[in-house]
């Protein structure tokens, strides 16, 4: 898996002993990878083939990033307008946290960026999680793809009367 935390990637290398308690965590190592916002594509080496040939085309993946910027902004709409923050100001913080969504050429850091909107701490309760696969996903095309699921389905449920769960 990777992670990232202040901007780096890192790829877990080694997951350590369980410590007796899912609270107390694991020690464990990673290998930083580089910076998200040097390049891109760092968390993705499931966009090429074995020969280096990519899967899926630049274009697609434009497509797909630019219809997150769409469905966040109509996430964001409904939560606001169906009242499903869970206090005064609460999606407004989650926006703060997150700053401004990536631009639609860097779609990795884009579909990251949904993924924290959808599932923030503290939660909306309005979203399925989607934040592990989002972040565990080889490729830009299926982080971008579970982004969207997630994204689809929390609009669907805000759209219904009552609560998302």
């Amino acid at each position: 898996g990777a992670l990232v935390a202040t901007g780096r990637v890192a790829q877990v290398v080694d997951g350590g002993a369980d410590e007796g308690s899912r609270w107390a965590g694991r020690a464990g190592r990673v290998k930083w990878l580089g910076s998200l916002g040097d390049d891109d594509a760092l968390l993705s080496p499931g966009d090429v083939d074995e020969r280096g040939a990519a899967i899926v085309t630049q274009a697609q993946l434009h497509a797909v990033s630019l219809e997150l910027g769409e469905l966040a902004a109509e996430w964001e709409e409904l939560v606001r307008s169906t009242g499903r923050e869970r206090f005064s100001g609460h999606l407004d913080s989650v926006l703060a946290d997150l700053g401004a969504m990536p631009r639609v050429e860097r779609p990795n850091a884009r579909a990251l960026w949904a993924a924290g909107l959808i599932n923030p701490h503290p939660a909306l309760g309005v979203a399925l999680e989607v934040r592990p696969a989002v972040l565990t996903a080889r490729s830009t095309a299926r982080r971008l793809s579970m982004a969207k699921t997630g994204l689809e389905d929390s609009i669907s449920r805000l759209r219904l009367p009552g609560p998302c769960f």
